[in-house]
């Protein structure tokens, strides 16, 4: 942890530093340090970083409260209360594995997500949210998760085409006869 508050520091340090230019020549840097001090203050809080430069990520950590972010259809209506939370979301459902939207599979996969117990969840839009005191868990887990469930997505489909081929091969024997 001191590595970071030490890195949050130089960052605020070099913000000044970049202002302080600005002002005094009157040319702009272009330099804005605020999500990367963000970004480290957010990784200092939940005590992991995520990736979060793809329009298409499902985790996400923000701030949540009065004009902030906000979830969609919490289940209990209950409300953050202007707070940092993780969000693991998948607006799509069980899009988010296959076209075959493969329903059951996804409510299992939604089910043990829940498992490590959200502070918010929102059912409707298939979301979770963890305060940082439980975050990192769901959050070092989660890509295990994921790809036990994607496994099983692979061998639902082989499964409906060796059908799908039993089906055809016996029409095709009923065709011959």
């Amino acid at each position: 942890m001191k590595r970071l508050e030490r890195q949050i520091a130089i960052v605020e340090e070099i913000q000044v530093l970049v202002d302080e230019f600005e002002k005094d020549s009157k040319k702009s840097l272009g330099i804005s340090l605020t999500e990367m001090r963000k970004d480290l203050q957010k990784e200092l809080l939940f005590g992991f970083t995520i990736n979060s430069n793809s329009c298409w990520d499902t985790e996400s950590m923000r701030f949540y409260g009065k004009g902030r972010a906000k979830i969609g259809w919490e289940n209990d209506d209950k409300i953050p209360n202007e707070e940092y939370l993780y969000a693991l979301a998948f607006p799509t459902g069980a899009y988010y594995f296959h076209p075959d939207y493969p329903t059951e599979l996804f409510k299992r996969f939604f089910a043990e997500l829940c498992t490590y117990n959200p502070a918010f969840k929102d059912s409707h839009n298939s979301s979770v949210y963890f305060r940082p005191d439980n975050a990192k868990e769901i959050h070092d887990a989660y890509p295990s998760i994921e790809v036990k469930y994607r496994d099983q997505v692979k061998e639902e489909l082989r499964v409906m085409r060796i059908a799908e081929l039993e089906a055809e091969l016996k029409k095709a024997k009923k065709e011959l006869i």
